[in-house]
Parts: structure tokens; C-alpha cells; sequence
């Protein structure tokens, strides 16, 4: 359909939604016309008149191609924090502002000229006065929310910018052809307000959105978790770490025994405890809940752990700051005999848990064989 004269263009919809706009549609059209009438009426005494309104539901990557190419544009603000689009022709501005400077509306054509700030402030107190009558007509309907509580934002200097400044993806656009002073000057004001999404659905997604959650927590919950019970950490230079051989003695902290931690995920501490034996096994009694072990817990620092030893002590890759090992008759000592391939503690000084009332373990049972 093409455009006659200095009529607004004919905004289309897309191709499956029908491009006959419905009652509601209409009747708002008329109320938001009937805004801007009145405000232009009551806040400067013009003859505002809106000579036909048309109505469309565009997406956002069809509005450059509605909105004319020179116009003055300007964001709308929301308190919902929704943005809308309002772009007025410029000849119609000129009208607007002759009539505030001037007293009245030239009928000659204005001179092509871009807007300034100063036209924008001029332009606010229609716009602001128009868009709080529409609410007030508005209050209360739910069909037209979505045309609610905007004031006018500020003027952008590009019609590229204003469409990357919008956040919704469709529009509710409306054009009128406006009438200043019985025709001396004329033409189109076209608002985009954004489709809001449907709120009735909203309930649905939140209950979906938990159900999603409860059962990823649930998966988590039966995941395994390998829980490792480390008796000490030693800081070992490289190349004695690389020499390493069965026999070979190192040497512990002498709390070792009361020290350890219950470990997952890489050092992850889950409590500390102290190192015992039930039945022939070692066992670990937890000392303390969890939660008081854990809080403040950072990865395993050597450095941090021996803050008394030089950092070149534990980094240079020499035996020579090495001290000689001797036997200490006071000190936790792991070996690894040939025979055996899980380290050997001292059985005096581990603690006996067998008197533990509350102690369920199910020890396994080997077949003779």
C-alpha cells in the first residue's frame, strides 16, 4: 500500500498475525489521540486536532524501516524500567515550537534543520502532560498495561541509536497525523511501546523453573563423593621426591595422630578428626561437626602450613638445605616396607575406638582361599 502525500506510512504486521487491528486496539488509538489534544489544549491553548491514527504490532528489526529517516526521536521512560520510542516530524515540530516562541503557527514551511535540546525540552511538557492523561485513562486495564506510567527521557540523535536503545523484541506502534491550527503546519507522531510479556504465564515458569532446580539438587544429592582421610602433608623438594626409595624415612608432625582431615574434591575439608582403630582397622573419630572445621578453610599452602621455614628451603631443589634424617623416638614415622603396601603406624600410639557404644561399622570379610 503506498503513502499518499504527507500521510504516514501504513505499518504492517507480520505475516501470520492478522493485519486488521482489533477493538481494543481501536479504542486505544482513540484514547491516546484524545491525550495529546487535550494537553496541547490545556498546557499551551493550541489546536492540536489528530486527523487518523494507525495502529501495528512490529518487531524491533522492522522499526528502521517504519520510522522516517528525519525526525526528532526520543526515548520514553518507564518505572518498570520498559523503554518506548516516540518520533515527532519535523515540520510538525517547528509548528510546536513557533507557537510557544511566537504565539501562533507560521504557515510557510519551516526550514529543514536538526533538533537541539532546547526543542527538546520545549516538546516535554506535551509529551509529559499527554502521557500522564493516557495512564490516568488507563488505570486499572489490563488489555493496555503496557501503555502505563512513561514520561518522557531524553532526545536521541539517531534514529540507529534509538532503535539499539530499545530492549523489547515487538511493539505496539501507533501513527498520528496531527493537524496544527486548522492545517498551517502538519504531520506524524509515531509511538512504539514494547510488548510486555504475558504475566498469566509467569506463575507456570516460576513452578517449572523449581521443579528443574529440586531435581538437579536431587541428582547431586545420590552423586558419589570419594572421602579421603589425610594424616599430613610434607613439603619435598623435586629431587629428593624423585629419589625416593622403600625404606626411606620421612618425617611428620608430631600431632599428626590428632590432626587428620577428611578430604574431598582436592582438599576440600570436610572435618578434622583424630586417627584410631576398631576391630583391626583404622578409623577416623570426628571431632567436631563439619561446619565449624570447615568455615574459613583455604587450599593447602606448604608455605602457609610451615611458616617458620624459609621459602628457598622448601622450593630450592637441593639436598643441601635438607637436614639429615635421624631416628626421634617422639615422632609419627611412615615407612613402606618391601612386604607391605599401605603405611605402618605404631600401634601404642594410635587411640582404640572399640569402646564406642554408638559405632555401627560393618567390617568385611575375607574368604579363605
Amino acid at each position: 500500500m503506498e503513502n499518499e502525500g504527507s500521510s504516514p506510512p501504513v505499518l504492517r504486521r507480520k505475516a501470520n498475525k492478522p493485519t486488521k487491528p482489533d477493538a481494543s486496539e481501536v479504542s486505544m488509538g482513540k484514547v491516546l489521540s484524545l491525550s495529546f489534544e487535550r494537553a496541547a489544549r490545556d498546557t499551551m491553548g493550541l489546536m492540536f486536532q489528530v486527523e487518523e491514527c494507525r495502529y501495528a504490532l512490529q518487531g524491533i528489526s522492522d522499526l528502521p524501516t517504519t520510522l522516517p529517516d528525519t525526525a526528532m526521536w526520543c526515548l520514553l521512560d518507564c518505572a518498570a524500567g520498559d523503554i518506548a520510542a516516540m518520533s515527532v516530524d519535523l515540520q510538525l515540530l517547528a509548528g510546536l515550537i513557533e507557537f510557544q516562541t511566537l504565539g501562533c503557527v507560521l504557515k510557510n514551511k519551516a526550514p529543514e534543520r536538526a533538533p537541539t535540546r532546547v526543542d527538546g525540552s520545549l516538546l516535554m511538557a506535551v509529551a509529559d502532560d499527554a502521557l500522564a492523561r493516557l495512564s490516568v485513562d488507563l488505570e486499572g486495564d489490563p488489555h493496555h498495561a503496557w501503555a502505563q506510567d512513561y514520561r518522557y527521557g531524553a532526545m536521541i540523535e539517531s534514529k540507529r541509536a534509538l532503535v539499539l536503545s530499545l530492549l523489547a523484541e515487538q511493539f505496539h506502534v501507533f501513527s498520528l497525523q496531527v493537524s496544527l491550527e486548522s492545517g498551517a503546519k502538519s504531520g506524524c507522531i509515531q509511538i512504539a511501546f514494547p510488548v510486555l510479556p504475558d504475566v498469566s504465564e509467569a506463575p507456570v515458569e516460576a513452578e517449572e523453573e523449581t521443579a528443574e532446580i529440586e531435581a538437579f539438587q536431587s541428582e547431586i544429592r545420590r552423586a558419589p563423593a570419594v572421602t579421603e582421610a589425610v594424616l599430613a602433608r610434607v613439603a619435598v623438594p623435586y629431587s629428593r621426591l624423585a629419589n625416593l626409595a622403600v625404606g626411606d624415612v620421612l618425617e611428620l608432625p608430631i600431632d599428626c595422630l590428632n590432626n587428620l582431615t577428611l578430604e574431598v574434591s582436592g582438599q576440600v575439608v570436610l572435618a578434622k578428626a583424630t586417627l584410631g582403630k576398631v576391630n583391626g582397622l583404622r578409623a577416623a573419630k570426628i571431632r567436631l561437626p563439619a561446619s565449624q572445621e570447615v568455615k574459613g578453610h583455604k587450599p593447602y599452602d606448604p608455605v602457609a602450613e610451615r611458616p617458620d621455614t624459609p621459602d628457598e628451603e622448601i622450593l630450592k631443589e637441593t639436598e643441601a638445605f635438607l637436614p639429615e634424617v635421624e631416628a626421634v623416638e617422639d615422632v609419627a614415622v611412615l615407612q613402606t616396607p618391601e612386604e607391605e603396601t599401605e603405611p605402618v603406624l605404631p600401634e601404642e600410639d594410635i587411640e582404640d575406638f572399640s569402646d564406642l557404644d554408638d559405632l555401627d561399622i560393618a567390617v568385611p570379610q575375607v574368604a579363605a582361599g
